[in-house]
């Protein structure tokens, strides 16, 4: 009680200055001590703002690691707060990087391996899916947005210590021109966008589902909610993520049935007739429906349009050929320069296993959704 009392004095004094003066504390006390913070004077529009250190929980669903993988003490309404005010964060100065843990201690099943590179980068666009959409303010830590992968520890001469945590860190400016790295930073601003333009994301009321399993849902009914919505004001959400190291068909749980869009697939319509459908997520594969239907800019956008419909990636390969593309990749095949035909093993929604394929140069035959695409690769 008297450390709550010298903290709301100090409160009043700031506000008493500055009346809409914002008032965030390092405080991580139990959480009965840090709802009285947070509604303190909340109905004036006031109240005050706390960390929320997810960093460790979010490591673990990106690694592939189920023990201590819940994330749902970033949402207010999980600690029984009246108001939004969890800064939730997976990253900071005070925590070791996402992606760096991701190369050094990913999981692995088969084929699947989150230590590779591009693997790794494609899990955290889902781990900023399901962070970005929770209503409630973030704080991101610099460079999380092209996956910074240098250690917390990491030390001027390249070595790992503990004690060199405040070392300077290089800048990693040149990420952006790496095509996997652009694109978790494409991604992340597209989730800033929809923060910023649909109010669902912020005011909404959301429920986390899936505890401590790695496939996880987020449901966010916008205030007030309606079930048949007429506009993008009025639309609710559903996302489901898969983080597991295997393909797993997950019950998605929409909270009505009707017309939905999927976000990442060009929008397309799915008829739910059931508020609970089976869907098959591939390992790290993630889902955004809407049930209004809305823009992604990552598609329609000029740049977009610019580039290929179908992009191949490393170029050369040597083990994991990645495919990113604007329609559903249907099948996959290779041939060789004497016209023999290869099926490399599917890993995940967008990778495929060429580890064992004899060096040389390829044709890549992708089929998707929209008609069959045709590239050449060299595998190392």
């Amino acid at each position: 009680d008297s450390r709550i009392a010298i903290l709301t004095r100090m409160a009043d004094r700031i506000w008493e200055h500055t009346s809409d003066a914002i008032i965030i504390l390092e405080h991580f006390a139990d959480n009965s001590e840090e709802k009285v913070l947070a509604e303190y004077r909340y109905a004036e529009g006031k109240g005050i703002m706390l960390w929320g250190n997810l960093n460790y929980s979010y490591s673990q669903n990106t690694m592939g690691y189920s023990s201590s993988s819940d994330v749902s003490w970033i949402y207010h309404k999980t600690r029984n707060w009246a108001v939004p005010h969890v800064v939730g964060y997976m990253e900071s100065h005070d925590e070791e990087r996402i992606m760096y843990r991701n190369l050094k201690f990913g999981a692995k099943s088969g084929t699947y391996d989150v230590k590779a590179e591009s693997t790794a980068l494609a899990r955290v666009e889902a781990a900023g899916l399901l962070f970005f959409t929770i209503p409630g303010p973030k704080m991101m830590w610099q460079f999380a947005e092209l996956g910074y992968d240098k250690s917390i520890n990491l030390c001027e001469d390249g070595s790992i210590s503990s004690n060199c945590r405040l070392s300077p860190k290089p800048p990693v400016w040149d990420y952006q021109d790496d095509y996997a790295r652009n694109k978790l930073y494409e991604h992340t601003a597209d989730l800033l966008r929809l923060r910023n333009e649909y109010d669902v994301f912020t005011v909404g009321d959301a429920t986390l589902s899936g505890g401590s399993s790695l496939t996880k849902q987020l449901t966010i009914k916008n205030t007030p909610y309606t079930a048949s919505p007429t506009t993008a004001g009025d639309m609710n959400a559903q996302i489901a993520v898969n983080f597991d190291l295997t393909p797993k068909t997950i019950d998605v749980s929409f909270p009505h049935t009707g017309i939905w869009y999927d976000y990442y697939n060009y929008g397309s319509p799915v008829t739910v007739s059931s508020t609970t459908v089976s869907t098959l997520l591939q390992p790290g594969q993630y889902k955004l429906y809407t049930d209004v239907e809305i823009e992604n800019q990552l598609v329609l956008s000029a740049e977009e349009e610019a580039r290929p419909a179908v992009v191949v990636y490393p170029n050369p390969v040597q083990e994991g050929l990645m495919i990113d593309s604007n329609a559903d990749v249907i099948d996959l095949v290779l041939h060789n320069v004497l016209g023999v035909s290869f099926h490399p093993e599917r890993v995940s929604s967008f990778s495929w296993d060429v580890a064992r394929l004899p060096k040389g140069l390829y044709v890549v035959e992708i089929q998707t959704s929209s008609g069959v695409h045709r590239t050449k690769i060299i595998k190392n």
